[in-house]
């Protein structure tokens, strides 16, 4: 039988050995960015003039952020609209719920704006290419752009393409 300081001394280099944990990752959807909203409905693709007729913005607007994510890692698909476009290469960039938002239609409220700071340039090859963004979320003061104002900010680990 092995002596006890030895058998203490061999747990503790399994347990320095073992990778570091990673976050914990909490996959949102747009309803979970509305405080206190029973129902939503967004829609991946928006049919020309349809967005004010399906969503109630006002409703939403008025709801404010939620600050339960602050400091937490979170995943959260949408599109993109580039804020810095370097031919292909893009580092900010709007994450919104649909198609179109910011450009051809009405923003959508600020909860429903994400701003994306990457920490190394992704390439996009359309204007509203689907991703899915994964970094620690900050509800900062309202951030204006020309495009819409901002409700929520997302400090980037990775972004992946979405597979429809």
């Amino acid at each position: 039988m092995l002596p006890k300081r030895l058998l203490l001394a061999f747990a503790a280099t399994l347990v320095l050995a073992l990778p570091a944990r990673a976050a914990e990752v909490i996959e949102l959807t747009w309803e979970d960015l509305v405080p206190g909203l029973d129902t939503f409905v967004a829609k991946g693709l928006v049919e020309h003039g349809q967005a004010a007729a399906t969503i109630d913005y006002d409703t939403i607007a008025a709801a404010g952020t939620v600050a339960d994510y602050n400091g937490k890692t979170i995943a959260l698909a949408g599109f993109v609209v580039p804020l810095d476009l370097d031919s292909t290469l893009v580092r900010e960039f709007l994450l919104v719920p649909y198609i179109g938002a910011c450009i051809h239609v009405p923003p959508p409220p600020p909860n429903q704006i994400v701003f994306v700071k990457a920490a190394k340039p992704i390439k996009i090859t359309g204007l509203f290419d689907a991703v899915i963004v994964t970094g620690v979320m900050s509800t900062p003061d309202l951030i204006a752009t020309d495009l819409a104002d901002i409700g929520y900010q997302i400090d980037a680990q990775t972004i992946v393409d979405y597979q429809f």
